[in-house]
């Protein structure tokens, strides 16, 4: 039986030889023709040139990964849409700390003040509420806010940071801001009856 054996062994590893070959002339072919252009496309969204690079060969990782990469019908096409989707993955990774409410929002703690007990209930209280309200907002808007407000950046870095323009970052810092307002109005002023 061995015999018999070998020479369907010997055919199988003559098969995956010649698809191994085949494969590695495809990604040679496939690198070399968009390699370029792939991370030209990249750098234009991501602005640096290392993260580029890198995104440009896990893109080629990808396809790699493929079972039969050879067989694509588009593979341009692919690794464009690849290349877009590692990029969009890169910039929600980076573009902030994840903000819920474990972000600690708390600037200034009550206690360890000569505030009267009073005083330090209705401030976390007030800080209680104004953590609801903020958790409600919109994730962009919440980001923005955030960014202003407590990484005190500019509204040209926060655009470049979340990839919007200012006036997106003036409208949802707007937005924002009308939010918590309504939010954190005394309940009195909001039945009319500020007296």
């Amino acid at each position: 039986m061995r015999s018999d054996a070998t020479p369907v062994i010997k055919q199988e590893k003559s098969l995956v030889r010649k698809q191994n070959a085949g494969r590695g002339a495809f990604m040679s072919r496939v690198v070399e023709e968009y390699q370029k252009g792939l991370h030209r496309f990249i750098y234009a969204k991501v602005k640096c040139q290392d993260v580029a690079a890198e995104i440009t060969q896990e893109t080629f990782l990808r396809i790699m990964r493929l079972d039969r990469p050879e067989e694509l019908e588009y593979p341009q096409a692919y690794l464009y849409r690849v290349a877009h989707n590692l990029v969009i993955d890169k910039q929600r990774r980076d573009n902030l700390k994840v903000i819920d409410g474990s972000v600690d929002l708390d600037v200034e703690a009550c206690e360890g003040t000569e505030a009267s007990p009073e005083e330090c209930l209705d401030y976390k209280q007030t800080h209680e509420d104004f953590l609801r309200a903020f958790e409600e907002l919109p994730l962009r808007p919440r980001q923005v806010f955030y960014l202003r407000r407590y990484e005190n950046l500019k509204v040209s870095q926060i655009a470049e940071k979340l990839g919007i323009s200012t006036r997106m970052v003036h409208k949802h810092m707007t937005n924002s801001l009308a939010h918590l307002e309504l939010k954190l109005k005394p309940k009195d002023q909001m039945r009319g009856d500020g007296k």
